[in-house]
């Protein structure tokens, strides 16, 4: 996830797996809604990653950590110079706990 501020409504994209498939969530405005564009099918292990080259963000999926297709169109988005990176892990739901093993990880 790349998210301008720590602000639940905070301009941000991430990319990520849920069950048989990968995604991408896209706020391009602070406060607006999210949009979803749903990519490949997909199983464990599968790699995801955001790149952020000025206010273009892309997100991308792959299934070797080689070859890297990308899910949706770029996302023009606003923000500031310094930003927040991090991993994200969810069950989905407010009752359920998840945990995730996370390699291969980098920041450049």
């Amino acid at each position: 996830m790349i998210r301008e501020t720590l602000n639940a409504n905070a301009t941000d994209v991430f990319s990520a797996f849920y069950p048989s498939f990968v995604y991408a969530d896209y706020r391009t405005s602070t406060g607006g809604t999210t949009g979803q564009v749903i990519g490949a099918n997909a199983s464990l292990p599968y790699w995801v990653k955001v790149v952020r080259s000025g206010s273009t963000l892309t997100a991308y999926s792959s299934p070797d950590g080689l070859n890297w297709v990308q899910t949706g169109t770029s996302q023009t988005i606003s923000m500031a110079q310094n930003v927040y990176v991090g991993l994200v892990v969810s069950s989905g739901s407010t009752s359920t706990l998840a945990t995730a093993t996370f390699d291969n990880v980098s920041i450049q």
